[in-house]
């Protein structure tokens, strides 16, 4: 059953050390279903569903998207969790970015899968373009939208219908509730990210998203970059094991 602290709903599953994951932008926490099944045993996750997404979407009193970090750090207080390992796919490795840069205390490491750096400013300009597209795209054709961002995100059939069915209940509502990116992915940012990381990355992923994770591997000392086969942007939909396998590597060697 889900919790809510500061505006965003949540649920704590499973025993172990505490891990945050965050999803993708027009689906919701149930997208980590495969996470949770698969890790619960060694893991304490903790899901959320972001502004706009799931539990929280039409809540009067969600946070704004760079408000979200502070919302977190509550959480994990209200769940007496000092410090988290962050896996991000997507959109959710925005966010786990900004939390990990307005929360340091609190992020032991970040796994950011299908992300950039939220300090990029060609894709911040990109981003926000993309958004302003597949807006008018909701307005105007909503399942024709859904379609699209199904097929976007994923590589495999079942990656394809599961993110489907998870984007059937994000409307125009809850994409206005996304108010605030603007002010997590800025070019102008001048904070850190202090914390290990990794950076995954689905071979089928659009070319624009490899180039950055090159470049952000190569401008952080000690990242590690994995490209994995078969899958697409949001891989943990198209080849979880990999996923968990890559994820579990990743915390073994970090400090």
């Amino acid at each position: 059953m889900s919790r809510v602290v500061g505006g965003l709903a949540y649920r704590v599953e499973g025993s172990g050390p505490p891990a945050l994951l965050l999803h993708p932008a027009f689906a919701d926490s149930r997208a980590f279903d495969g996470e949770v099944a698969a890790l619960k045993d060694r893991m304490t996750l903790v899901r959320v569903d972001l502004p706009g997404h799931g539990a929280t979407r039409g809540r009067a009193d969600a946070p704004t998207m760079d408000a979200v970090a502070d919302a977190l750090a509550a959480i994990l207080e209200a769940e007496g969790l000092e410090r988290v390992d962050v896996l991000g796919v997507s959109l959710g490795s925005l966010v786990g970015q900004d939390f990990a840069r307005r929360h340091p205390e609190r992020v032991r490491s970040l796994t950011a899968l299908g992300g950039y750096p939220v300090d990029d400013p060609t894709l911040a300009r990109a981003q926000r373009w993309a958004l302003l597209t597949l807006l008018a795209a909701l307005v105007f054709t909503p399942a024709r939208f859904r379609r699209r961002v199904a097929r976007e995100a994923t590589a495999t059939s079942a990656g394809r219908a599961c993110f489907e069915r998870l984007a059937a209940d994000f409307g125009l509502g809850s994409f206005l509730a996304m108010r605030g990116m603007d002010r997590v992915v800025d070019g102008e940012r001048t904070d850190v990210l202090g914390c290990p990381l990794q950076l995954l990355v689905g071979e089928h992923d659009l070319p624009l998203i490899h180039e950055a994770n090159a470049r952000w591997h190569a401008a952080v000392p000690g990242s590690r970059l994995e490209v994995l086969t078969g899958a697409g942007h949001c891989a943990n939909l198209d080849e979880p094991d990999a996923v968990h396998a890559a994820w579990l590597r990743f915390l073994a060697l970090r400090p």
